[in-house]
């Protein structure tokens, strides 16, 4: 499978995947990622930087964050154009006050154990029963904490390959 991977700078993919990652910590800005390019892949994944959106940084918001809108504007339009299944995580907040078009592509929001902190996953695909019990707000996924991002994203993307990839 090919899979475009956006503003994510690890890579917990298996080896069976070929991935082409745009993240300015890999010299690719994904301001200059057209939306043709994105229709040559089978999935689209993006996190994009939370900073401006999470409500655990509420005291640090820019009270207009305009290059993080624009990102994800442009993010959610590179992913429509394409056709293609695609995914985009990020903490509930204000992301979907500030992008209200991203309200209708929300799948679900989940809570790690051991963790106050919620993600969303926005796509559009959708996601079967079976992973509801895990995936499903205040269920568990694995340990996260802010310093060891490491810990949970394998699962996300081990989740995503199992259930989407096939």
């Amino acid at each position: 499978m090919k899979i475009l991977q956006l503003c994510c700078f690890t890579n917990f993919w298996s080896p069976a995947h070929t991935v082409d990652s745009w993240d300015i910590k890999h010299n690719k800005n994904v301001f200059d990622l057209t939306p043709d390019h994105a229709r040559n892949f089978d999935l689209i994944i993006s996190a994009p930087p939370c900073t401006q959106f999470t409500k655990a940084n509420c005291l640090h918001w820019l009270p207009y964050p305009a290059l993080s809108i624009n990102l994800v504007k442009h993010i959610l339009e590179v992913c429509r154009y394409s056709g293609n299944k695609w995914l985009l995580e990020n903490p509930p907040g204000r992301i979907e006050k500030l992008i209200p078009e991203l309200t209708a592509y929300r799948i679900i929001t989940y809570r790690c154990v051991n963790s106050i902190k919620e993600y969303v996953l926005y796509g559009n695909v959708l996601l079967i029963d079976s992973i509801k019990p895990r995936f499903g707000k205040g269920k568990p996924i694995t340990n996260l904490s802010k310093r060891n991002r490491d810990a949970w994203q394998p699962d996300l993307v081990k989740f995503i390959e199992n259930n989407l990839t096939k």
